[in-house]
């Protein structure tokens, strides 16, 4: 019989380590495994930054793989430790002779993780009948979780029947698109950056044109028919953001609606939770009959227990979303935040699982040049990332003037990645030497200059106050006070001294 309380232990480690060490002994099979298998199944967290860590090294070398490439891979992305070392990837490569059982593997694998899932899903339905509230409530959201969190899915054998359809049978839909090529009805579209570069402003003015319609700005000749939409802002206060961006953006805010709580008959008030609480929101949609739009900002805050980083249980969560969107028309966008990684494209920078990117059918960039000499005021642009239904679609520049959108007339046809790549981080060693060239090239044979000008100078050229220090310290760059202002000054070593005996 199975202990529910030592449900989430059922592992098998022996299972683990057999499928790892056949992905490296025979990278013939990680494309196969990797289209139907998610490193989440694993157990062991080191098991699962192996597994990531074999697919990303064998994506980056065009299929090859071999325990040399995945030591130097890590290595070099500093996660060689996390995962035990290299003894501990010897031990797993060694663990099998080759990989003649690595579905039976995975199988196993899939199976114990199904299990842990299951139990989850349990204990979270166990959780809601024991709250507080109707009952009624209690069941609806008791049953939602036991359905919406599926066991994680698997592509290996389980008895089901395949159906299929003669492409015959199936009527071709025209896709209808709210803005044209760029956010599709009926479907997930993504607004994707780093905090801070504008894209709530830019769901500001894609909601006040809804709200007017008013033309989108490549179609300036072209009104549309106004509708309206729903936000869940999640992170910006109503009042103080939402409304004078609303404002600023020309909105008639008639046409626009805010999501404040669930109001249940007990009085209880709840966050959305599109795992438990679509009925309501189905329900919601009714009440506002040219519905357009929906807008989740950010959209991982709509998700309720669903862990982001989780293939299987975001999938979950944005598939029952998806079929919300088919059902009643509306264009749903999510509002999401890159991650810090930059080794790799758009698509894979966006925070938590590769699913978010998945299960969305468009998504679209905010980005921000970066500040240089030649460029103090550096654009703001909207760019493609992936679109399932336009066939390569353009950017847009932008700028933030007063509040509100203003939209540039030329599109951007540069690629996407090769625009973001121009903000990647260099080495640290590369940033040390950069920031002791400009402090060698501002101050050496030259008067002393205010550190608070060099700090100024020094940011236009994308060196952080941090780095800059750190090469003051090593040139032993000279720092005083004026006697005149009182502001601190900065020398080359030796030169400031007149400037400090005259004080």
């Amino acid at each position: 019989m199975i202990d529910l309380k030592e449900m989430d232990k059922y592992y098998s480690l022996e299972a683990e380590g057999g499928l790892l060490g056949s992905m490296i002994v025979d990278p013939s099979i990680i494309g196969p495994l990797s289209e139907r298998f998610s490193g989440r199944d694993l157990y062991r967290i080191e098991h699962q930054q192996i597994y990531d860590g074999v697919v990303e090294c064998w994506r980056s070398n065009d299929g090859r793989m071999d325990l040399i490439l995945l030591r130097d891979f890590l290595k070099s992305r500093g996660r060689l430790a996390d995962v035990g070392g290299v003894d501990y990837l010897v031990q797993v490569a060694q663990s099998v002779a080759n990989s003649a059982n690595w579905e039976n593997y995975a199988r196993i694998v899939v199976d114990y993780a199904r299990l842990r899932n299951a139990y989850s899903a349990v204990r979270g339905a166990l959780r809601e009948l024991q709250s507080t509230g109707p009952i009624t409530e209690r069941l609806d959201r008791s049953e939602a979780l036991l359905v919406n969190r599926q066991a994680v899915a698997s592509s290996f054998d389980d008895g089901a029947d395949i159906e299929l359809s003669p492409m015959e049978s199936i009527a071709p839909v025209q896709t209808s698109w709210l803005w044209p090529n760029v956010i599709p009805m009926g479907m997930i579209t993504l607004l994707v950056g780093q905090p801070g570069q504008g894209k709530s402003f830019v769901c500001m003015d894609i909601a006040a044109r809804v709200s007017t319609g008013r033309p989108w700005p490549e179609s300036p000749q072209t009104p549309t028919t106004p509708g309206s939409t729903l936000i869940f802002s999640f992170e910006e206060d109503l009042a103080r953001s939402i409304r004078p961006r609303l404002d600023a953006c020309g909105a008639d805010c008639k046409k626009v609606f805010a999501f404040r709580s669930i109001r249940t008959p007990g009085g209880l008030s709840e966050t959305i939770d599109i795992s438990s609480h679509l009925p309501q929101l189905e329900r919601a949609v009714t009440t506002i009959p040219d519905l357009r739009m929906i807008v989740f900002d950010p959209i991982t805050s709509c998700l309720g227990g669903a862990d982001q980083n989780s293939q299987a249980e975001v999938r979950n969560a944005l598939t029952a979303l998806q079929s919300f969107a088919q059902r009643t028309g509306v264009a749903v966008v999510g509002i999401s935040h890159f991650a810090k990684r930059t080794d790799t494209n758009a698509m894979y920078r966006i925070l938590g699982s590769v699913s978010f990117a998945a299960v969305s059918r468009s998504i679209w960039c905010v980005h921000r040049e970066p500040i240089t000499p030649d460029q103090p005021c550096p654009r703001r642009l909207f760019l493609p990332v992936k679109n399932n239904y336009a066939i390569d679609p353009t950017g847009l520049s932008f700028d933030i003037v007063g509040g509100a959108i203003e939209w540039g007339l030329l599109p951007v046809t540069d690629d996407t990645d090769e625009i973001l790549a121009k903000r990647r981080d260099k080495p640290a060693s590369k940033k040390l030497h950069d920031a002791k060239q400009f402090l060698r090239e501002q101050l050496e044979g030259k008067e002393p200059m205010e550190s608070e000008e060099i700090f100024r100078r020094a940011r236009g050229y994308e060196i952080s106050d941090n780095r800059l220090r750190e090469a003051k310290k090593e040139l032993s760059v000279d720092a005083f006070k004026s006697g005149f202002s009182g502001k601190w000054m900065w020398s080359w070593p030796g030169q400031g001294m007149l400037d400090k005996i005259c004080l």
